[in-house]
């Protein structure tokens, strides 16, 4: 870590704020409330004392996709393309080697023109969304409950309108609402809706933007439900009040402080009991001398 990322930014909105100076800064994020969510606060502070991750294959394509979509200004910068078909080749291997301590994201020629249709289909599906506003703004503020210092960096903000882009295997309406479940999407837009109200004074509508990754790149729009946002909110305001007081307490407990009780979940109950009342789990006699097994089966019904 260098010495400006180790300046802490005074609270406020802030532009041109370089993405390792962001991460580097120590503040809780909307990634940071879904950890402690999902996993447990041990995981959390696990993950914020280890070496920062600095992404690889799989990561790439969506950070090339991030920056031809919100600063393509920056693509030279950002991705380093490299003339090859795979990276079996040393010289391919090599050039790779080369992007990434130029802190760059290296990209084959074929997925490089992936980028370049994706960003095609997006201004077909819709327009000029992507202008007007500002890319990668930094919000840095405290908690007026708490105090816990916060930190947002919203893909694109324009004006009464924040919006978040992402790319999926695929954009199909129910794939994204299980990954929103599955990832907590919803916290996070909560987390920047306020940081926003609370920094800029607008209140803002939330938009999300899914491009699938796979031809033809299809796109689609989601906008947040006040009863989404709601939900959002509470489980947000969990986050922060947990990591208040795992901060004052230095305790960071894992999954389970004290012993839980387990029960079966429910279809596996309703699973039970229809096999039960079909008689499925009655007890068996079985004979202990051969005069009970002559008697049970003179007594056993004939077959027709």
């Amino acid at each position: 870590m260098n010495a400006i990322n180790r300046i802490p930014l005074p609270h406020g909105i802030h532009d041109d704020v370089p993405a390792s100076q962001y991460h580097a800064m120590d503040a809780l994020s909307a990634s940071g409330c879904k950890t402690i969510l999902d996993e447990c606060p041990a995981i959390f502070r696990h993950e914020q004392d280890a070496a920062a991750d600095e992404g690889g294959p799989a990561s790439w394509m969506g950070t090339a996709a991030h920056t031809m979509t919100l600063e393509p200004e920056k693509w030279d910068e950002v991705v380093a393309v490299i003339a090859a078909d795979d990276f079996r080749t040393k010289a391919a291997q090599a050039a790779r080697d080369a992007a990434l301590d130029a802190g760059k994201v290296p990209l084959l020629e074929a997925q490089a023109e992936v980028i370049h249709a994706m960003q095609r289909m997006l201004k077909a599906e819709v327009g000029d969304l992507f202008t007007g506003g500002v890319a990668e703004r930094t919000y840095r503020w405290a908690d007026p409950e708490t105090g816990v210092e916060m930190k947002a960096r919203p893909d694109y903000v324009k004006p009464r309108q924040i919006i978040d882009f992402k790319t999926s295997g695929s954009a199909k309406p129910a794939e994204f609402q299980k990954r929103l479940k599955d990832c907590l999407h919803h916290v996070q837009a909560a987390v920047y809706l306020d940081a926003h109200e609370l920094l800029a004074n607008e209140t803002c509508e939330w938009l999300w933007i899914v491009q699938s990754t796979k031809a033809p790149y299809l796109v689609s729009a989601f906008r947040s439900s006040a009863a989404m946002l709601h939900v959002g909110r509470v489980m947000a305001r969990h986050a922060i009040d947990t990591f208040a007081a795992c901060t004052a307490s230095g305790i960071w407990p894992g999954y389970t402080p004290e012993p839980l009780t387990l029960d079966l979940p429910g279809w596996m109950m309703r699973d039970f009991e229809e096999r039960e009342a079909a008689g499925e789990f009655r007890r068996a006699v079985r004979p202990n001398n051969p005069m009970q097994a002559v008697a049970m089966a003179a007594q056993a019904p004939a077959k027709d």
